[in-house]
């Protein structure tokens, strides 16, 4: 009820969807539920949640559409040192399967009803924009998010205590509120970081992506784009929907995307079943290196 609390105080502040359709995406079972949570959670009615919010919060617009596209305002406490994030980001993103620069991070993922797609970017709120197979999945893309940019540290205190040593009293000063970012996914986490183990992030990015290439699944239409294309393929991904997505800067996914050639799709980071299946076909090094990525991903 508190994660369900917590991300519908997110939808009151951050976007004009209506008091039905918020207590839907965050999981609440009837109107009466989400109102009585509200209150006993926050101590104000819903309405009164809304009223708080910051004047530039919600950007002009509709906040939602039938194919469950939405944008959102996630309140960060500040200090905020995004560029930071967004540049280690951008040093490890994947071709195919996120891009990233100084200020901008976007990605495709499975979530538990469909493949979704996200564009964060910062101005005082993470400004999340996404396209999900069902509306269902916006509470756990929101707290993936909020992990992965360390949304919910305290940067006022750790910058408190880190800079009672001297070493890093200059480093706090210079950058504060700097954020450790998060993950997505645990499993891909993990196979992240044993992969790049001993190697440099460049290296490390050269295996992924052959991992991601050898593995990972082509991305599928979202339900409200239709079936399956011929063959009973997985369809290819509509290009000109998703890149309106992230427009005014839809240029951003036309290195992913490809538009024109046969690789009209983007593909998911590959589960531990596939990383398991056929990661010895993608990974090079020493066969130890290898057996041990693979067994662990054997074990998820």
């Amino acid at each position: 009820r508190a994660h369900r609390a917590q991300t519908a105080r997110e939808l009151l502040v951050g976007t004009d969807l209506s008091i039905s359709e918020i207590a839907h995406a965050a999981g609440f079972g009837s109107i009466r539920q989400f109102n009585d949570t509200i209150v006993e959670v926050y101590d104000r009615t819903p309405s009164q949640v809304r009223a708080t919010r910051h004047p530039n919060a919600v950007e002009a617009g509709p906040a939602i559409t039938p194919g469950a596209r939405i944008s959102l305002a996630l309140p960060v406490r500040q200090p905020f040192d995004a560029s930071g994030v967004f540049a280690w980001l951008a040093a490890r993103a994947l071709p195919g399967v996120e891009a990233a620069d100084p200020s901008h991070y976007a990605r495709v993922i499975m979530l538990p009803h469909g493949p979704a797609v996200f564009d964060v970017r910062y101005d005082q709120h993470l400004r999340l924009t996404a396209e999900l197979s069902a509306l269902a999945d916006l509470p756990p893309l929101v707290s993936r998010v909020r992990r992965l940019f360390d949304a919910d540290a305290d940067p006022v205190g750790i910058d408190a205590v880190l800079s009672r040593e001297p070493a890093l009293a200059d480093s706090v000063r210079r950058t504060p509120g700097v954020r450790l970012p998060g993950s997505v996914d645990p499993h891909e986490t993990l196979l992240r970081a044993m992969v790049g183990q001993q190697i440099s992030v460049a290296a490390a990015r050269t295996q992924l992506r052959r991992l991601v290439e050898a593995c990972g699944s082509e991305l599928p239409l979202p339900p409200a784009q239709g079936g399956e294309s011929d063959a009973g393929r997985q369809p290819k991904l509509d290009s000109e929907r998703w890149l309106s997505l992230t427009k005014p800067d839809p240029e951003r996914w036309l290195s992913l995307t490809k538009p024109g050639s046969d690789a009209t799709f983007v593909r998911l980071f590959p589960t531990a079943a596939q990383v398991a299946a056929h990661g010895r076909d993608a990974l090079v090094g020493p066969k130890t290196r290898i057996d041990s990525i693979v067994g662990v991903a054997e074990r998820l």
